[in-house]
Protein backbone atom coordinates (compact mmCIF):
# COMPACT_ATOMS: atom_id res chain seq x y z
CA UNK A 1 0.00 0.00 0.00
CA UNK A 2 1.41 3.38 -1.15
CA UNK A 3 2.02 5.80 1.70
CA UNK A 4 1.88 9.26 0.32
CA UNK A 5 2.95 11.21 3.96
CA UNK A 6 5.69 11.20 5.98
CA UNK A 7 5.45 12.94 10.07
CA UNK A 8 8.51 13.81 10.47
CA UNK A 9 9.46 14.08 14.25
CA UNK A 10 12.17 17.02 15.02
CA UNK A 11 13.88 18.48 17.67
CA UNK A 12 13.24 22.59 18.07
CA UNK A 13 15.46 24.77 18.40
CA UNK A 14 14.56 24.89 22.59
CA UNK A 15 15.11 21.02 22.66
CA UNK A 16 11.03 20.48 22.46
CA UNK A 17 9.79 18.32 20.28
CA UNK A 18 8.03 19.77 16.92
CA UNK A 19 6.09 17.74 14.46
CA UNK A 20 6.25 18.47 10.12
CA UNK A 21 3.71 16.49 8.11
CA UNK A 22 4.87 16.71 4.74
CA UNK A 23 3.29 15.50 1.31
CA UNK A 24 5.23 13.08 -1.40
CA UNK A 25 4.68 13.28 -4.70
CA UNK A 26 1.99 11.04 -6.41
CA UNK A 27 4.45 9.74 -9.51
CA UNK A 28 7.43 7.97 -8.24
CA UNK A 29 10.09 9.33 -10.37
CA UNK A 30 10.33 12.90 -8.82
CA UNK A 31 10.11 11.83 -5.01
CA UNK A 32 11.78 14.71 -3.43
CA UNK A 33 11.67 17.53 -6.03
CA UNK A 34 8.01 18.41 -5.48
CA UNK A 35 7.45 17.09 -1.67
CA UNK A 36 5.29 19.58 -0.04
CA UNK A 37 5.07 20.69 3.78
CA UNK A 38 1.04 20.50 5.07
CA UNK A 39 2.22 21.69 8.73
CA UNK A 40 3.52 21.88 11.61
CA UNK A 41 2.93 21.91 15.29
CA UNK A 42 4.42 22.28 18.78
CA UNK A 43 4.04 23.56 22.17
CA UNK A 44 0.77 23.77 23.92
CA UNK A 45 -1.41 22.87 20.51
CA UNK A 46 1.00 19.59 20.08
CA UNK A 47 0.70 18.54 23.47
CA UNK A 48 -3.17 19.19 23.93
CA UNK A 49 -3.83 16.61 21.24
CA UNK A 50 -1.31 14.35 22.00
CA UNK A 51 -3.72 11.43 22.63
CA UNK A 52 -4.77 11.92 18.78
CA UNK A 53 -1.80 11.68 17.26
CA UNK A 54 -0.50 8.45 19.24
CA UNK A 55 -3.95 7.20 18.21
CA UNK A 56 -3.04 7.71 14.80
CA UNK A 57 0.48 6.26 15.08
CA UNK A 58 -1.04 3.42 16.83
CA UNK A 59 -3.30 2.88 13.51
CA UNK A 60 -0.65 3.24 11.39
CA UNK A 61 1.51 0.40 13.48
CA UNK A 62 4.37 2.62 15.26
CA UNK A 63 4.75 2.66 18.86
CA UNK A 64 3.27 5.86 20.81
CA UNK A 65 6.94 6.19 21.96
CA UNK A 66 8.08 7.33 18.23
CA UNK A 67 7.04 10.85 19.51
CA UNK A 68 9.81 11.06 22.43
CA UNK A 69 12.74 10.95 20.43
CA UNK A 70 13.34 13.57 18.01
CA UNK A 71 16.14 12.81 15.90
CA UNK A 72 14.90 13.56 12.49
CA UNK A 73 12.52 10.31 12.33
CA UNK A 74 10.17 9.82 9.72
CA UNK A 75 6.94 8.26 9.92
CA UNK A 76 5.43 7.01 6.33
CA UNK A 77 1.54 7.59 6.84
CA UNK A 78 -1.23 6.28 4.00
CA UNK A 79 -3.70 8.72 3.04
CA UNK A 80 -6.57 8.77 5.60
CA UNK A 81 -3.79 8.93 8.60
CA UNK A 82 -1.93 11.92 6.46
CA UNK A 83 -4.83 13.74 6.33
CA UNK A 84 -6.29 13.45 9.61
CA UNK A 85 -3.41 15.15 10.81
CA UNK A 86 -3.50 17.28 7.99
CA UNK A 87 -6.54 18.94 9.28
CA UNK A 88 -5.81 18.96 12.93
CA UNK A 89 -2.30 20.49 12.83
CA UNK A 90 -4.13 23.32 10.15
CA UNK A 91 -7.06 23.72 12.38
CA UNK A 92 -6.04 23.73 16.20
CA UNK A 93 -2.53 24.99 15.46
CA UNK A 94 -3.84 28.69 16.31
CA UNK A 95 -6.30 27.71 19.29
CA UNK A 96 -4.83 28.78 22.59
CA UNK A 97 -7.74 27.28 25.08
CA UNK A 98 -7.45 24.13 26.04
CA UNK A 99 -11.05 22.75 25.67
CA UNK A 100 -11.60 23.89 22.42
CA UNK A 101 -8.38 22.03 21.26
CA UNK A 102 -9.94 19.11 22.94
CA UNK A 103 -13.47 19.60 20.99
CA UNK A 104 -11.57 19.88 17.66
CA UNK A 105 -9.65 16.56 17.83
CA UNK A 106 -12.93 14.94 19.25
CA UNK A 107 -14.89 16.27 15.79
CA UNK A 108 -11.87 15.21 13.72
CA UNK A 109 -12.19 11.61 15.27
CA UNK A 110 -16.04 11.32 14.73
CA UNK A 111 -15.42 12.47 10.86
CA UNK A 112 -15.65 9.78 8.79
CA UNK A 113 -12.47 9.44 6.32
CA UNK A 114 -14.36 10.48 3.27
CA UNK A 115 -15.69 14.09 5.01
CA UNK A 116 -12.47 14.61 6.25
CA UNK A 117 -10.94 14.22 2.70
CA UNK A 118 -13.67 16.52 1.25
CA UNK A 119 -12.76 19.35 3.98
CA UNK A 120 -8.92 18.66 3.17
CA UNK A 121 -9.85 19.37 -0.58
CA UNK A 122 -11.71 22.62 0.91
CA UNK A 123 -9.23 24.07 2.87
CA UNK A 124 -6.61 23.09 -0.05
CA UNK A 125 -8.48 25.34 -2.27
CA UNK A 126 -6.33 28.44 -3.50
CA UNK A 127 -7.45 31.55 -1.70
CA UNK A 128 -10.60 30.30 -0.20
CA UNK A 129 -9.37 27.66 1.63
CA UNK A 130 -8.91 30.04 4.98
CA UNK A 131 -12.82 30.63 4.66
CA UNK A 132 -13.22 26.77 5.19
CA UNK A 133 -10.15 26.32 7.42
CA UNK A 134 -11.97 28.93 9.69
CA UNK A 135 -15.60 27.84 9.34
CA UNK A 136 -14.46 24.10 10.75
CA UNK A 137 -12.60 25.50 13.47
CA UNK A 138 -15.68 27.50 14.78
CA UNK A 139 -17.73 24.36 14.29
CA UNK A 140 -15.79 21.51 15.83
CA UNK A 141 -14.00 23.98 18.77
CA UNK A 142 -17.49 25.09 19.69
CA UNK A 143 -18.34 24.60 23.24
Amino acid sequence: MRKPYQLRILKDHDNAVRLELWQMPYNASSQTENTQKVGSLRGLPLTACHSGVTEVLRQEGQPPSVLSRPHGEMVELTEDAGIYLALLFRLIRPLKRLDRIQNVVQGLARMTPDERQYFFARIQYPRKGRYMERALRLWLGEE
